[in-house]
């Protein structure tokens, strides 16, 4: 369809491409806890106030895991979290809420699953690796070591 279309002007209406293809779900994948879907296009707030989605946002920060901390419930929450960041994984730390990342329509919350205070995981593929509703850092920890597929040693 898409080769007539370059030659014939009545076929470019029918060509859309931004459903040729769709991405696949992982739900049974033994690194993803609970999900398994593709977030790439979801729509956000920038910390200076423009807006973006999730796959420019991660473009910026790179190939690197994303765990997003949706509308914080307490207030020791993100310090607790912020150590993650910095444990030499490949990974980033965001928040959701005042000062972090925006979610104006909600679009955010729909494809995470989350609820305030839940923690969600997104791959470097942009797949969501899974969403933990009322989580603490060290479940944060046990997803990110699944999704990298860290096995506690023997010892």
């Amino acid at each position: 369809m898409i080769g007539l279309a370059r030659e014939h002007p009545f076929a470019r209406a029918l060509v859309n491409s931004g459903r040729l293809s769709v991405a696949n779900p992982y739900p049974g994948s033994p690194t993803v806890t609970n999900s398994g879907h593709s977030v790439q296009n979801v729509p956000l707030t920038l910390q200076d106030g423009s807006h973006s989605t999730l796959v420019a946002l991660a473009q910026r920060l790179g190939t690197v895991f994303i765990g997003i901390l949706y509308a914080p419930t307490r207030a020791d929450e993100v310090a607790g979290y912020a150590w993650l960041e910095a444990s030499g994984r490949p990974f980033r730390f965001l928040v959701c809420g005042p000062g972090g990342i925006g979610d104006p329509d909600g679009k955010l919350k729909e494809a995470l699953g989350a609820e305030p205070g839940s923690f969600a995981l997104i791959r470097p593929d942009l797949y969501l690796a899974g969403c933990i509703p009322d989580a603490r850092p060290a479940h944060a920890e046990a997803m990110l070591k699944r999704a990298l597929c860290q096995l506690p040693t023997a010892g």
